[in-house]
Parts: structure tokens; sequence; C-alpha cells
């Protein structure tokens, strides 16, 4: 029972401070934000080279796989809140994927209101894919383990 709770409250935690580093960042100044975009670029020319080249010449595609990233964890995160808390009926998997299109859409709302950024309905969708991946990445995982489980238990 106590190791339960713990679960729970630990990913509920890593839930609330995942949102709150991606919120975190959206309300770094544009000039702040380009900064970090253009050293972790240039942190991946180091490593990667001339094979992506092509696709670091500007901190575009960072910035949009950064988004992608973020949303990815969160979208794990929020599985892992739904297994643990025991709620895996249909209507908490589909409030799960509502729940990534509001914090997507709340990111971007407040990139409004940031001086040199702008939330774009774009950057939403880009978002809501990250998350996506990052759900059904854990959904798949989670299905695929309980089979193994059930699987070894008829053995």
């Amino acid at each position: 029972m106590k190791k339960n709770y713990f679960l729970r409250i630990l990913s509920a935690l890593l839930l609330i401070g995942c949102i709150i580093f991606i919120f975190h960042n959206s309300l770094q100044p544009g000039v702040v934000s380009e900064a970090k975009s253009e050293g972790t670029t240039g942190f991946l020319r180091k490593i990667l080279g001339v094979v992506m080249s092509k696709f670091l010449e500007d901190d575009h595609y960072v910035r949009k796989l950064a988004h992608v990233f973020e949303f990815a964890v969160l979208g794990i995160l929020a599985m892992v809140n739904i297994k643990v808390w025991n709620v895996v009926k249909r209507q908490y998997y589909i409030g799960g994927l509502c729940f990534g299109v509001l914090i997507g859409a709340i990111d971007e709302t407040i990139q409004l209101f940031v001086p040199g950024r702008s939330g774009m309905f774009t950057d939403v969708l880009i978002d809501f894919s990250g998350f996506v991946v990052g759900f059904f990445l854990c959904l798949m995982l989670s299905l695929w383990y309980n089979k193994s489980q059930c699987a070894k238990k008829s053995t």
C-alpha cells in the first residue's frame, strides 16, 4: 500500500514538474530562448558533424524537436499517472489526450505575452504530436508488459 501511495505521489509530482518546466521555457524572452537554441544547435553540430549539417543550418528544427521531446516526456508521464492511479477506462485515455492539447494550447498562449515570442497554432499541433508519441509509446509498452505477464502466469 505504501509503495503504491509513494508511486502515485511521485508520478503526480513528476507530471507537475514537467508542466512547470514547459511553461518556464515558454516564459523565457525571445532573446534568451534563441540563445539557448543556438547553443544547443552548436553542440549538436559538434556531435553530429557533417551528417546533419544541412538539418542544423539554423536552430528552427532544434526548437521544434525540443517541443516534440518536452511533450513526449509529458505524454509518458500522463500515461504513467493514468496507470499508477488505476484510471484505465477508455474515457481516461481520451481525457489524457485532451490534457495534452490543453497544455500545448496554454503553452502557446503564454508565448503570446512574452517579448520576442509568438504563439502559433502549428506549434500546438507539434506539441500535441510529441505528446501523442510519448503517450502511445508508454501505452504500447504497458500493453506489451501486461501481455507478457499474463503469458508467464499461464505457463
